[in-house]
C-alpha cells in the first residue's frame, strides 16, 4: 500500500527555495562594481517591480494549472537570474538579473502557502496550517543561515561563486517542485485574466474588517521590515566595523534569531492571533531602529538580530491570520494581490531611504524607517 504524501517535500523545497549564497554580500557586491546606495535600492526595487507585474499572472498561472508547476517555474527563472547578477558588468547586466529573480519569486510568493494550505485542506487537517507553515519557513531559515556561513565564507576567494550555488540549489528545487502531490481541488479555477484579479481584489475589499486590517498590516510591516534586511543591513554592518571575513558567521546568527522567531509561532495558539498582538510587533521594531541609529559597534548586531527575531515571528502569525479569512478556490490570487500591494510599497519606499542614505547617513535612514514604520501602523489601527 502506497504512503500518504506528507510535507516533507514541501519542507525540503522550502529549504533549497531559500540557498540564497549571496545575501550576505549582495550590495557589497554591487557597491564593489561601482554601484551607489541609491543605485543599489533602485536594482533591488526593480526585483520587487517586476515580481509586482508578474504577481498576478503568476497567480492566475498557479490557480489554474498547479501550485507546484508555479514553483517549478521559480527555480529556473531564479537559476537564470543569479547568473546575471553574477557578472554585473554594466548596470544593464544586474537589471536583467534582477528582472529574472523578480518573474521567479512572482510563481513563489502566494503559490507556496496555498499549496500548503489546499494540501492540508484536502487532507482535513487545515489547522495545521500554521505549525507546518511554520515549519517550512524554520527550514527556509535554516537554508539561509547554511548559505549565509558558506557564501560569505567563499566570498573572500571567489565573489562569483556563493551565486554559482545559488544557481545549483535553484534549479534542484525545480526537480523537488514537479514530485509534490498536489490534490485535484487547487487545480480548479472559475475565471482568469482581469476578472479573476478583480474577484481577489473584491475578496479583499468586501470582506471583513479583519481581512483588510490584516492585509494592510501585514503589507505595511512586511516593507518596512523587508526594507532593513535587503537594504540596509550589509552598509550598516560595514560601516559600524563588523570585518567582512565575519559576514557569514553575522548572517547565520541572523538566521538563527529568524528561526527562534518561527518556532515561537508554532507554539502561539489560534486565539493569540485576535488580540490585536500584531501590532506589538511594530513597536519593537521601531525601538530596534532607533537603538541601531544610537548604538554604532561591532557588536550592535546583536541588536540587529532582534529585527530577523521579529522576521521568523511574523510571518506565519500573519500569514495563518490572512488564510483563515481566504475562500480556498481564490486563495492564491488572493494571495497573490497582496504580494502586488507589498511589493508597490517596496519599490516607492526603497528608493527614497537609499537617497536619504546617500544624503544624509544611515543613521537618519534608520531614524526615517522607525518614524515610517509607527506612522503606518498608526494609520491601519485608525482605519481597522
Amino acid at each position: 500500500m502506497p504512503k500518504a504524501p506528507t510535507v516533507k517535500p514541501y519542507v525540503f523545497h522550502s529549504f533549497l527555495s531559500r540557498l540564497y549564497f549571496f545575501i550576505p554580500i549582495l550590495v557589497l557586491w554591487f557597491q564593489a562594481h561601482g554601484f551607489t546606495q541609491l543605485q543599489v535600492t533602485i536594482l533591488i526595487s526593480i526585483f520587487f517591480l517586476s515580481v509586482t507585474i508578474a504577481e498576478i499572472p503568476s497567480g492566475l498561472f498557479s490557480d489554474h494549472f498547479g501550485h507546484k508547476w508555479a514553483m517549478m517555474f521559480c527555480g529556473l527563472f531564479q537559476s537564470i537570474g543569479v547568473i546575471f547578477l553574477a557578472f554585473p558588468f554594466h548596470i544593464g547586466m544586474a537589471v536583467v538579473g534582477e528582472i529574472f529573480m523578480g518573474i521567479g519569486q512572482a510563481f513563489y510568493t502566494g503559490s507556496k502557502e496555498a499549496y500548503l494550505f489546499n494540501f492540508l485542506e484536502n487532507r482535513a487537517v487545515s489547522d495545521r496550517y500554521q505549525v507546518d507553515y511554520a515549519q517550512g519557513k524554520f527550514f527556509e531559515f535554516v537554508g539561509m543561515g547554511i548559505a549565509s556561513l558558506i557564501g560569505g565564507s567563499v566570498y573572500i576567494f571567489s565573489g562569483r561563486l556563493p551565486f554559482f550555488l545559488s544557481a545549483i540549489a535553484f534549479l534542484v528545487a525545480a526537480i523537488v517542485a514537479i514530485t509534490l502531490h498536489e490534490p485535484p481541488k487547487t487545480r480548479k479555477t472559475a475565471s482568469a485574466g482581469a476578472e479573476s484579479f478583480l474577484m481577489g481584489v473584491r475578496e479583499i475589499r468586501s470582506g471583513s474588517k479583519n481581512l483588510r486590517t490584516m492585509v494592510g498590516y501585514y503589507s505595511l510591516l512586511f516593507t518596512t521590515i523587508l526594507v532593513f534586511i535587503v537594504t540596509l543591513i550589509q552598509p550598516y554592518l560595514k560601516e559600524v566595523g563588523v570585518p567582512l571575513a565575519y559576514f557569514g558567521l553575522v548572517f547565520l546568527f541572523f538566521q538563527m534569531a529568524s528561526m527562534g522567531g518561527s518556532q515561537l509561532a508554532r507554539h502561539l495558539p489560534n486565539r493569540f492571533l485576535k488580540r490585536g498582538n500584531f501590532f506589538l510587533l511594530a513597536f519593537f521594531f521601531t525601538l530596534t531602529l532607533s537603538a541601531l541609529a544610537l548604538i554604532h559597534h561591532p557588536f550592535s548586531f546583536l541588536l540587529a538580530s532582534l529585527v530577523y527575531f521579529i522576521w521568523g515571528l511574523f510571518l506565519p502569525m500573519t500569514s495563518q491570520a490572512v488564510n483563515q479569512l481566504i475562500s480556498s478556490e481564490r486563495r492564491a490570487t488572493v494571495l497573490s494581490t497582496q504580494d502586488f500591494l507589498q511589493h508597490l510599497l517596496f519599490v516607492v519606499i526603497a528608493p527614497v531611504l537609499g537617497w536619504i542614505t546617500d544624503s544624509w547617513g544611515l543613521p537618519m535612514t534608520l531614524w526615517a524607517l522607525g518614524g515610517l514604520t509607527t506612522l503606518s501602523a498608526l494609520i491601519v489601527l485608525r482605519f481597522r
